[in-house]
């Protein structure tokens, strides 16, 4: 799996939707570390998945926003979670 580094991009609207979208992105999420950033091209997803997982969690500011070009969404992540307690919707 290709693992995210700082600055590199997780193009959210290329990833198949349902259940493997969301796995692939907690695997990418997990992999990163606190300072990392995250950059996708789909703000809506970037939400979805927020929403996920503070709903799951219920955790906020799992990352802050960082400016960006038009069209695409950048964060940085500032808490990572232990997902054993995930509600297994993600895969």
């Amino acid at each position: 799996m290709n693992i995210p580094t700082p600055h590199q991009a997780l193009d959210l609207t290329a990833l198949p939707t349902g259940v493997p979208h969301f796995s692939a992105v907690f695997d990418a999420y997990r992999q990163m570390r606190v300072g990392s950033t995250l950059e996708v091209q789909s703000s809506s997803e970037l939400n979805s998945l927020h929403r996920h997982l503070t709903g799951v969690l219920d955790e906020d500011f799992l990352w802050t926003p960082l400016p960006a070009e038009a069209g695409t969404l950048r964060a940085q992540i500032t808490k990572l979670e232990a997902f054993h307690v995930c509600c297994g919707a993600c895969g």
